[in-house]
């Protein structure tokens, strides 16, 4: 048995939503250690 056009529409949006949150997450990390590091080398100059 097959699942409705329009549940599997919202099936793969699902699945499509939690690989960006993923994508999103690793990026977020990525720019607060690059705001540390910068905080950092900031502190170093003083």
């Amino acid at each position: 048995m097959t699942e409705s056009p329009l549940k599997e529409k919202i099936n793969q949006a699902f699945i499509e939503n939690d690989r960006l949150q993923k994508k999103l997450g690793i990026a977020l990390d990525k720019f607060c250690k690059s705001i540390v590091k910068l905080c950092e080398v900031c502190e170093e100059t003083r």
